[in-house]
Parts: structure tokens; C-alpha cells; sequence
């Protein structure tokens, strides 16, 4: 075989191993994800130990139609919305502007908060028991946008843009 074919071979070879180790190590450390079990949305979060809960963690969460989830079974059909970030936040923006009859609230200091998701929850069922809420702490940010665009893609929520996933 030619000396600098060879060459090049292994110059490919090596890269191709040390991805794998990359990969690998990424593989170990990444985060197990465990989602919540549904839980009603307006109700106080559920005790999980003695770990930090809601209030520290960043990942993704679902936003489920307790009626169609009790009529299924299904976590992943009975989805309305996917949605990331520090999640006990965006959990509380969905509930002012669904509380405030599914319409963007202002802020005293001014500004305005508002969520697409707390609209459509409104709109579809304005009686706040319907709403189950689901969540997993995957402590990255990088991860928990890409997870969102990847579920919404997949899973194709009827509350969320396509266009918005992962931002």
C-alpha cells in the first residue's frame, strides 16, 4: 500500500478514536433523565428527597391534558406543550398568564409577561385542574434546547411552533 495513503489512514484512524473517546465520556457523565411523574400544574411540587426539586433545575417539561392523559395512559399523546430552561420559572410564567384568563400579563415595573402555552391551555380548557405538568432536570442548557427541538419534532405537540424549538 502506498506509505502516504497509510499515512493518512492513520491520521483518520486516530481522529476516529479519539471521538469515540470523547463521545464515551460524554456518553458517562451525561445526566440519567428522569421525568416527574404528571402532577397536577397549580398544585405545590412534590416532595423528590433530597434533592433540590423544581427550584433549581434546568431541563425540559411537559404540559399535559389530564382528561386525555386519563383516557390513554399515554404522557406522550396527552402532551399540549414541550418547552426548557430553569423550569420552576417557566412553570410559573404558563400559570400567570393562564390565571389571568389566558391573556399576557403587565408587569408593574413595567414590560409584559406572556406565554403562547398559557393562552392555548386557556383557550382549550379554562378550568386550572385539567393541567398536568411534567418535568426532568438535565442541569445544561446546550442539552435541554437540544432535547426540546428533538421532542417537538418527534412528538409534534399541538400547543408548540415548530419554529421556536430549542430557543
Amino acid at each position: 500500500m502506498d506509505r502516504l495513503l497509510t499515512k493518512a489512514i492513520n491520521v483518520v484512524r486516530n481522529d476516529a478514536i479519539q471521538t469515540q473517546t470523547a463521545m464515551d465520556i460524554i456518553q458517562d457523565t451525561m445526566p440519567k433523565v428522569i421525568w416527574m411523574d404528571p402532577y397536577p400544574m397549580f398544585d405545590r411540587e412534590p416532595s423528590i428527597g433530597s434533592g433540590n426539586g423544581i427550584s433549581l433545575a434546568l431541563g425540559c417539561y411537559r404540559i399535559i391534558d389530564r382528561d386525555l392523559y386519563e383516557e390513554t395512559g399515554d404522557v406522550i399523546e396527552s402532551t399540549k406543550s414541550i418547552g426548557q430552561g430553569i423550569v420552576k420559572a417557566r412553570k410559573q410564567c404558563h400559570k400567570n398568564v393562564f390565571r389571568n384568563g389566558g391573556k399576557f400579563k403587565s408587569k408593574p415595573a413595567g414590560g409584559v409577561t406572556d406565554s403562547p402555552s398559557g393562552r392555548k391551555m386557556y383557550e382549550h380548557n379554562p378550568n386550572q385542574d385539567n393541567w398536568l405538568f411534567s418535568w426532568c432536570d438535565l442541569k445544561n442548557k446546550k442539552l435541554a434546547e437540544q432535547y426540546e427541538k428533538v421532542l417537538i419534532d418527534t412528538e409534534e405537540p399541538e400547543f408548540n411552533d415548530k419554529s421556536m424549538a430549542g430557543k
